[in-house]
């Protein structure tokens, strides 16, 4: 067998249930699956739970190094700078129950003031180092 450990990530099979998508990641040999945010968010809001986000990958023996994405962060500033870090704030919350390591921190799009991109990345740094 190859050292190599394949990762799905989940997004390429939308927009299959996220149960489903772990279930079948599991049935087809991967070992490790990349969930996206506004996934787990719609789980959640539909009446599911984290617990059972993480029963699925339990049961499936898949682990979880990453979640897809925090935004909101990049280019931003005052209150909507704010807003942002509260997203990633429960978006990272979310991922450390899961039992992930790992948040993807997608920049903003188009011509960005590297100066603001690079202190407000240092804040969430630091606020990604509060959950572990």
């Amino acid at each position: 067998m190859s050292a190599f450990r394949y990762c799905l990530n989940a997004s390429t099979i939308r927009p299959t249930p996220i149960l489903d998508k772990i279930r079948i990641a599991g049935e087809v040999g991967y070992v490790a699956i990349e969930l996206w945010h506004d996934d787990i968010e719609a789980y959640v809001a539909a009446g599911g739970k984290l617990s059972d986000i993480r029963k699925a990958l339990d049961d499936q023996r898949l682990e979880l190094p990453t979640t897809i994405y925090l935004s909101g962060w990049c280019d931003t500033t005052g209150a909507e700078h704010a807003a942002g870090l509260e997203l990633c704030k429960k978006r990272l919350a979310d991922a450390a129950a899961l039992g992930a390591i790992y948040s993807i921190a997608s920049p903003a799009g188009g011509n960005v003031d590297v100066a603001l991109a690079a202190k407000n990345y240092a804040e969430l740094l630091t606020l990604g180092q509060s959950f572990g």
